[in-house]
Formats: structure tokens, sequence, C-alpha cells
């Protein structure tokens, strides 16, 4: 469900950053074994407003992350670019 909460991840979604906390919670509830989930893409999108460490992260995970896991209406282009938007916040 938060998947589709977060669509689309947009340069405007970093309204979702104002609490890391929240984040973090979020993504333990919706995706506790990882990535690999419908919508990964978008919840990884999601992980990487926390904080530059996160978006670190997610995009170590982002370029291993299953062709199935990215939606139709993202690229893995997209979605690399928009987490490197967020290493240096």
């Amino acid at each position: 469900m938060l998947g589709i909460l977060v669509l689309p991840m947009s340069p405007v979604s970093t309204y979702f950053a104002s609490d890391p906390g929240r984040i973090r919670a979020s993504l333990a509830e919706a995706a506790p074994s990882g990535f690999d989930v419908l919508f990964g893409d978008y919840l990884l999108m999601y992980s990487a407003l926390q904080g530059p460490a996160e978006a670190a992260s997610a995009l170590e995970q982002s370029a291993s992350l299953n062709e199935d896991r990215i939606d139709d209406g993202d690229s893995r282009s997209y979605l690399l670019a928009w987490i490197m938007s967020r290493l240096t916040r």
C-alpha cells in the first residue's frame, strides 16, 4: 500500500522528507525483507529521503534491483537519477 501512496515520486515529492523516522517506520512495515517487492523502485526512492547515507544505500540497492520491480511508469535511469539527487541533501 505504501508504494501506491508515494506514487509518483517526482521532484516535488521531497515534502515526504520532513520526518525520517516516519519513513523508516513505514518502510519497516511495507518492505521488512527488502525492496524486492511490488513498487520496490518507489520504496527505494522514498527511502532515499531519509538522508544522504540512506540515499547512498538506496543507490547501491537500486543498481541490482530486479527489472520486474521497476514499475512501468518508472525506469532504472529515472530511479538512479532521482536517488542521486538526494546524495548531497
